[in-house]
């Protein structure tokens, strides 16, 4: 086994693989989420019994950008505020071929 398969099974947190690259954390998979919680920002993401997931503080952080893949999950309003300010730090949502994403 791995040791990025046997790091994906546990709980992780910024120091784990959610650990931004150059400030950038990349979320994929199916039942993605983005949520606050006690003043946290909490990101999950993942397939199947392979889940990530971690717990960002309001300060030192160290995200710049939040990549989303994928076409099944929820961000929540809270989570939208936590990033937009004051930090402002880039959401990028990116959706799988023939899936957009509509206004009206």
């Amino acid at each position: 086994m791995s040791k990025l398969s046997i790091g994906v099974r546990r709980r992780l947190t910024t120091t784990g693989l959610f650990s931004p690259s150059q400030g950038v954390v990349t979320l994929f998979g199916y039942g993605i989420s983005v949520r606050v919680d006690r003043g946290h920002l909490l990101i999950a993401d993942g397939i199947g019994p392979d889940r990530r997931q971690a717990r960002f503080p309001r300060v030192g952080h160290g995200l710049k950008r939040l990549v989303v893949i994928g076409s099944d999950g929820m961000v929540s309003l809270a989570a939208l505020r936590w990033l937009a300010k004051p930090s402002e730090i880039g959401t990028l949502p990116i959706f799988p071929p023939g899936l957009h994403a509509k206004s009206t």
